[in-house]
Order: structure tokens, then C-alpha cells, then sequence
């Protein structure tokens, strides 16, 4: 069976995150399959659960690496504007910025 690549996969994709989704797919078919398997079900929801994390963490070190605390890049809302579909950069950013206000 071939497979087909739909569209381009986010840059922190990598082999890793391929393998734990194959793992996924392989379990989730068998807790369908066998869908009164109490234990496949927790296998599969394990697994589902670190797949999350694992994606989480690699997004998290891609953008923890690609940007500085001071300068958010144009790659970054290029990012965001292709998840969002907002065509909108803001003219202000303000990067760990507490406000106060007195009363």
C-alpha cells in the first residue's frame, strides 16, 4: 500500500513523532477491532496521550529555538496566520510584560 503525503507537515515533525503516530494508528485500529478490550482501550489512551505530549514539547523546543524573547519573527506569524487564516500582524508586540495599574 503507497502512502500519499497530504500538504507540508509542521517544521518540528520529525521521525520521532512519525513512529509514535504509526504506534497510534496500530493501536487505536486494534482497541476498534477489539473494542470490549478493556486493556487495548488504556493502551490506546496511553499512547494518545503521549503522542500529545511528545508533539507539544517538540512545537515547544522548534519555537523556543527559532525565537528570541525580544524579537518575534516573521516565520513565526506566517506560522500563526496559516493556522488562524488572520491575515493581521499586529503593529505592537509586547514579549513578558507585566502591567500595573494604581488605583
Amino acid at each position: 500500500m503507497k502512502s500519499i503525503k497530504i500538504g507540508c507537515q509542521p517544521p518540528w515533525y520529525d521521525d520521532e513523532l512519525k513512529e509514535m503516530k504509526k504506534k497510534l494508528d496500530k493501536a487505536r485500529k486494534k482497541s476498534v477491532k477489539f473494542e470490549n478490550n478493556i486493556q487495548l482501550k488504556n493502551e490506546f489512551l496511553d499512547l494518545e496521550k503521549l503522542y500529545r505530549e511528545l508533539v507539544e514539547s517538540k512545537m515547544s523546543e522548534y519555537f523556543s529555538a527559532e525565537l528570541s524573547s525580544e524579537v518575534i519573527s516573521k516565520k513565526f506569524y506566517k506560522y500563526v496566520k496559516s493556522l488562524s487564516g488572520s491575515t493581521r500582524i499586529p503593529d505592537v508586540v509586547y514579549s513578558d510584560v507585566k502591567s500595573t495599574t494604581k488605583n
